[in-house]
C-alpha cells in the first residue's frame, strides 16, 4: 500500500524541503519503545528513501546513522541499506561455474543472496539504479524480467535462452526456431521471424548486434537483420570477425593459407576492402575495434602479434610483438593501454611504439577506467591468486596494488573472474567449481572494505 502520508509530501517521486521535519520524525520514531511504532517508522522510510529522487531522504538516514542514540543509529543504517541495496547487488548465474542451486542477485556487503530461484541461469541486466531489472532463463516460463532487489516477477515471455539487450529498450532473441524482438517495458514481442535449420547466435548468452542489425549464422553463412523490423539486410558466407561504427569485419580465406579481413558495408554487406592477414600462414586469433577516435582496427594473428589496421582502408599501420589481451583507448584516441602477456602496455597509436610499461598483466587481465585512474585485475596462474592494480593514466604510474587475491591455492583461469565497478567499489569475484570468493575493494586505496565466500 502506498499510504496517504506519501501523497501528502510527495511531488513526482520527489521529497520537498517542507518534509524535513515529518522524515526526522519517523527517524526519531526508530527509538520507540512499542515494536509496532518502530517497524512502522521503519516501513515508511523505506518508501519515502525508494521513492525519494532528490537524495533528501538518504541524507538525512546518512546523518542519523551516526547519532548518539545506539539504536537510532542501528536502525537508520538498516533503513538505509535497504534503500541502497541497489547499489551493492551483484547477479550470478548464467556465465559459468555450478549453477545447481539456481540464480540471483547476490549482495556484495554481506555476501548473502537478496532473492536466489531455481532459474537456470541469469541473461542480462538492465540500467543501474533503483527500479533496476534483471533477465533471466525460466525453465518453466522463459524469458523473465524480475525486480533487481527483491525477484519480484515483472513480466514473462516465451522467448529462451540466447539474447541481448538493445539501446536499453529491447530484447533480441531466440524464441523456438526463430528471432524475436521483445520491448524491455512490458515483454509484448514486437516482431517475430523465422532462421532457417541450423542458425546460431554467436557465444553462449550475446548476440552481436548494433544499432543497424543483429547478426546471426546458419547453413547458409552469416545473416543481417534488420534491428527495428525483423527484415533481412544482406547475407554473406564470410565468418563475423567484429562491428566497428562504420563497417562490418568478416573473415575470408586469403592467399598462401593465410586468412584475410574484410570490411563490409553495414547497410548493403558491399565489400569496402580486403586485407590479407600479413605474416606466413597465419590465422587471425583477435580482433577489436578501435572506435571513431582511433580510426584504427585492431587484430591479432597466431604468433601473438598485435596489427593496427586503418579503419578507412585496410592498409597495415603498425605491427606490436606482443598480443593484446584486452585493451582501452584514451578518450582522444592518443594512446592505447594494452594487456599483454609481456605486461601492461601504454603505446602510441600513431606509431606502435610503447612509451611506457607501468605494471604487470597476465593472459588473464581485464580492463577498467574511471576518471583518470585504470583499475587492472588478472590471475597470477602460477601462484594462483587474483591481483588488482591501479594506474594513474596520465602519469602513467601504478597508484595502487590491492590486498585482494581471490581464492587461496587455486588455479583460476580467466572463465573464472568478474571484475566490475559498483556505487560501493571495486567487486572481484573469483570461482573455481563450487567455491567462490567475492572481494570489494576501495577504489581510492585499494583496500579490501568486504570479503566473503559464498556458496
Amino acid at each position: 500500500m502506498r499510504h496517504v502520508l506519501t501523497l501528502l509530501f510527495l511531488l513526482g517521486g520527489t521529497v520537498l524541503a517542507a518534509d524535513e521535519a515529518r522524515v526526522r520524525e519517523l527517524i526519531a520514531a526508530l527509538a520507540a519503545d512499542d515494536t509496532a511504532a518502530r517497524d512502522a517508522a521503519s516501513a515508511e522510510l523505506r518508501t519515502l528513501g525508494d521513492e525519494d529522487e532528490s537524495g533528501e531522504v538518504e541524507r538525512l538516514l546518512e546523518e542519523s546513522s551516526r547519532s548518539k542514540d545506539a539504536e537510532v543509529a542501528a536502525r537508520s543504517k538498516e533503513v538505509l541499506d535497504w534503500v541502497r541495496a541497489w547499489e551493492r547487488l551483484v547477479l550470478l548465474g548464467g556465465d559459468g561455474g555450478d549453477w545447481s542451486e539456481g540464480a540471483g542477485a547476490m549482495d556484495v556487503a554481506t555476501g548473502e543472496y537478496a532473492w536466489r530461484r531455481p532459474y537456470k541461469c541469469v541473461l542480462a541486466m538492465g540500467p543501474r539504479g533503483r527500479d533496476a531489472s534483471a533477465y533471466v532463463n525460466s525453465a518453466e516460463n522463459g524469458l523473465e524480467c524480475v525486480d533487481l532487489r527483491t525477484g519480484e516477477v515483472r513480466w514473462t515471455t516465451k522467448a529462451l535462452e540466447r539474447g541481448a539487450i538493445l539501446d536499453g529498450k529491447y530484447w533480441l532473441g531466440h524464441q523456438g526456431d526463430g528471432l524475436v524482438r521483445i520491448s524491455l517495458d512490458t515483454g509484448e514481442v514486437e516482431w517475430r521471424r523465422a532462421l532457417v535449420e541450423g542458425h546460431s547466435m554467436g557465444g553462449p548468452w550475446d548476440v552481436p548486434h548494433d544499432a543497424r542489425a543483429l547478426y546471426v549464422w546458419d547453413d547458409d553463412g552469416l545473416l543481417a537483420v534488420e534491428a527495428p523490423t525483423g527484415k533481412d539486410l544482406w547475407r554473406t558466407k564470410a565468418e563475423l570477425l567484429g562491428l566497428g561504427p562504420d563497417g562490418v569485419y568478416v573473415t575470408v580465406p586469403g592467399i598462401d593459407a593465410n586468412d584475410a579481413i574484410v570490411k563490409l558495408d553495414p547497410s548493403t554487406g558491399r565489400m569496402l576492402w580486403l586485407r590479407d592477414m600479413p605474416g606466413d600462414g597465419q590465422s587471425i586469433q583477435g580482433f577489436s575495434d578501435g572506435g571513431a577516435a582511433t580510426g584504427l582496427v585492431f587484430v591479432e594473428n597466431e604468433t601473438c602479434h598485435t596489427f593496427a589496421l586503418e579503419a578507412a582502408t585496410g592498409k597495415v599501420r603498425w605491427d606490436l610483438e606482443a598480443p593484446s589481451v584486452d585493451m582501452w583507448i584514451e578518450p582522444d584516441g592518443s594512446r592505447a593501454w594494452m594487456a599483454t602477456f609481456h605486461g601492461l602496455y601504454v603505446v602510441e597509436l600513431a606509431t606502435g611504439m610503447v612509451i611506457a610499461v607501468p605494471g604487470m598483466a597476465d593472459e588473464t587481465s581485464i580492463l577498467l577506467a574511471e576518471g583518470n585512474t585504470l583499475y587492472e585485475a588478472h590471475c597470477d596462474q602460477v601462484q594462483g591468486t587474483a591481483e588488482l592494480q591501479a594506474f594513474d593514466i596520465a602519469k602513467r604510474a601504478q597508484r595502487w596494488t590491492s590486498d585482494a587475491r581471490g581464492l587461496p591455492d587455486s588455479g583460476i583461469s580467466l572463465a573464472d573472474v568478474r571484475f566490475e565497478r559498483l556505487p560501493c567499489g571495486l567487486v572481484l569475484l573469483t570461482e573455481d567449481g563450487p567455491e567462490r570468493s567475492i572481494e570489494v575493494v576501495d577504489p581510492e586505496t585499494g583496500k579490501v572494505v568486504y570479503a566473503h565466500a559464498p556458496k
